[in-house]
């Protein structure tokens, strides 16, 4: 992909990259937290965390736009300064958001996972971005 059409489809990518992890967030919620149905038994059944996925998708979100303002995607000119500064900010929320998955429900590893694919992209831009 050249740098004019990534200029040219930075929304998009933004949005694409965002509702994936949504989807990842959604998806994950949809089924039961394992530790704490062994640990808490079968007193109480299980039900969808629905406040818990909303605000994991408002947090991806600001966390999206945190990288796509780093990388400045509407004008990204093959910047490998700028990748790489995403690639550190992205690192800095793996380790944050990897303290907690631990006993973590499901969710919140898939946000987890779509994090790492964030840095697998970003670090396949700085080497695109390294070669030219």
């Amino acid at each position: 992909m050249t740098a004019s059409a990534l200029n040219k489809h930075a929304n998009f990518i933004l949005l694409a990259y965002w509702l994936l992890g949504a989807a990842g967030i959604v998806g994950g919620g949809l089924q039961p937290d394992g530790y704490w149905l062994y640990v808490h038994g079968s007193g109480r059944p299980w039900s969808y965390p629905v406040a818990e996925v909303i605000q994991l998708c408002g947090i991806a979100l600001v966390e999206a736009l945190m990288v796509a303002f780093v990388l400045r995607l509407w004008n990204y000119q093959r910047s490998w300064g700028r990748a790489l500064s995403a690639v550190v900010v992205l690192l800095g929320m793996i380790a944050f958001w990897g303290l907690s998955l631990m006993h973590a429900p499901n969710f919140v590893f898939m946000h987890a996972l779509w994090l790492v694919l964030g840095l697998v992209f970003t670090l396949g831009l700085l080497v695109v971005s390294l070669i030219k």
